[in-house]
């Protein structure tokens, strides 16, 4: 994660085309041209969405929230723990509602995005310090539930 932010931190102007080798690598894309590939085709995705649910409205964020826990709920309904065994419903509820929470911070915040796509870079750049954040939410999150 220290070499994925100290490309994050760089200004766009300095990159070099290793950094964005790098960058792809340490985001687990083949190369830069596959994860630029890749969010060209998740930005379609995106305004499809957003065109037709308004997403990016910031009166919608409950609303995105709700249906990212209702969805993860529905897939997600036994947490395993270290050691074995399993957790109750309260710690598994918060563990998932943080879970939801995140994914929904990075879906708007994806969207946020979508206006730096046409420099190419900056938004691929926007994009994983997103994806990067969203690691880091997960990881708060599952931390969290091992301290439950």
């Amino acid at each position: 994660m220290n070499s994925l932010n100290l490309i994050l931190q760089k200004d766009q102007n300095t990159l070099t085309k290793q950094d964005l080798k790098d960058l792809a690598e340490l985001l687990g894309y083949i190369d830069f041209n596959d994860m630029e590939t890749y969010y060209e085709v998740q930005n379609e995705r995106i305004y499809k969405l957003d065109k037709k649910y308004d997403l990016s409205n910031p009166n919608n964020i409950p609303i995105l929230e709700q249906a990212t826990t209702d969805v993860y709920n529905k897939h997600h309904s036994y947490v395993p723990v270290p050691g074995g065994g399993s957790i109750g419903s309260t710690c598994l509820e918060r563990y998932n509602n943080c879970i939801a929470g995140a994914l929904a911070m990075a879906i708007l915040e994806h969207f946020g995005c979508a206006a730096l796509d046409t420099t190419v870079v900056l938004g691929i750049l926007c994009h994983s310090a997103v994806t990067a954040l969203q690691i880091s939410a997960n990881n708060q999150c599952r931390y969290d539930l091992e301290d439950c």
